[in-house]
């Protein structure tokens, strides 16, 4: 009897876990936390809705313009994020002081103590807005999805990533050029499929699952047949889920496809 309690309480204690560990992942700041935060790096706010104007800030590590500019909190997530044992918080900003090579933001990490928070550092290009933390006491790390679009190309990607922000693994990169000027480019993948979308990041309840994303593929027949028709701009999509699974710390991709490379 005492053996069967024990594994009838396995699956609720499962949840809890797996619930700890969505309390870090990244979300949009509430007002109370706009509240907050915004006065801790904007020292001269001009108005603050949902794009903020500001003409100074404090703690930034170079150079920003003499006159107002857009500064925007756009998602946090909090926990040990730099060490065990540490109350911080890691923020997502916007700005359009940002160069483009850094999507035009970053992110901002603060420390609480005695109930109080304080500003600890900018980590511009270090956005963290769409972040799940994978399970562990501090430092964390998370799973985060990126994408960008530039002449035409749309990449997507998922990272493993952590503060201080520095160079991140790649786990899964999609690579889209039909849109490009010339979209054929891809066929130099001939022979693989072509993974061209990675359309969101979420939790899994899966068994051994830690996360899945839904994702947009072209397979390795479907791209074969539109690039001997030099038309890989209309090749056939597939959908499909990959799974993302940690195996002794790591994180392994589990694809329904083996993919190409992309080239970034």
């Amino acid at each position: 009897m005492g053996r069967m309690r024990a594994l009838a309480a396995l699956p609720f204690l499962i949840t809890l876990a797996h619930g700890a560990d969505a309390d870090h992942d990244s979300r949009h700041l509430t007002a109370g936390e706009q509240r907050t935060f915004f006065p801790l790096v904007c020292q001269t706010p001009i108005r603050h809705q949902k794009d903020s104007t500001c003409a100074a800030v404090s703690g930034y590590p170079g150079a920003v313009p003499d006159a107002s500019f857009n500064l925007s909190l756009t998602a946090v997530l909090y926990g040990a994020v730099t060490r065990q044992g540490t109350d911080e918080a890691y923020v997502t900003y916007a700005a359009d002081f940002e160069p483009h090579a850094n999507n035009f933001g970053g992110g901002i990490l603060f420390a609480r103590k005695a109930g109080t928070w304080r500003l600890v550092r900018w980590y511009p290009g270090g956005e963290m807005d769409r972040c799940l933390a994978l399970p562990g006491q501090g430092p964390l790390r998370f799973l985060c999805l990126d994408d960008y679009m530039g002449q035409g190309e749309a990449d997507s990607s998922v990272w493993l990533r952590s503060v201080p922000v520095e160079t991140p693994t790649g786990i899964l990169k999609a690579q889209d050029d039909r849109e490009a000027s010339d979209p054929d480019y891809q066929c130099a993948a001939a022979g693989k499929s072509v993974l061209l979308a990675i359309d969101g990041l979420k939790r899994s309840k899966a068994p051994g699952v830690f996360a899945e994303s839904a994702v947009r593929y072209a397979k390795a027949q479907d791209a074969a047949a539109a690039c001997r028709k030099h038309n890989f701009a209309h090749v056939r999509e597939t959908a499909g889920v990959v799974r993302y699974e940690l195996r002794r710390g790591r994180v392994v991709a589990v694809t329904p496809e083996k993919f190409a490379a992309a080239d970034y």
